[in-house]
């Protein structure tokens, strides 16, 4: 997908469709307190600490959720790999960048 406005952070598009940055994210997280999770939506950057305490909190779930969560994180980070210039081979780090250089 071409990123109209990819990383003009000075000027966030606050969106992840064509006309949005790949960094935009959406996801459903619990706040301290709360019952129920709420969707989110902010920047990857600011959110990650975030999302990785969901994935952290996925301990406490049964393993059939965990596996699922397991899966939408994967995915999430091939798909915005890309859009941070690197290639992440089967899930297990190896860093390639864009250029073919290792």
């Amino acid at each position: 997908m071409n990123y109209a406005h990819a990383f003009e952070c000075s000027e966030c598009p606050e969106s992840n469709g064509k006309n949005g940055c790949p960094m935009w994210w959406e996801f459903l997280a619990k706040d301290a307190g709360a019952s129920q999770p709420e969707l989110k939506k902010m920047c990857g950057y600011q959110a990650l600490p975030t999302f990785l305490t969901e994935v952290i909190s996925a301990s406490n779930r049964p393993a059939a959720a965990i596996e699922s969560m397991r899966n939408e994180t994967v995915d999430i980070i091939r798909n915005h790999s890309l859009a941070m210039a690197i290639h992440l081979d089967k899930g297990f780090g190896k860093v390639t960048a864009l250029e073919g250089k290792e």
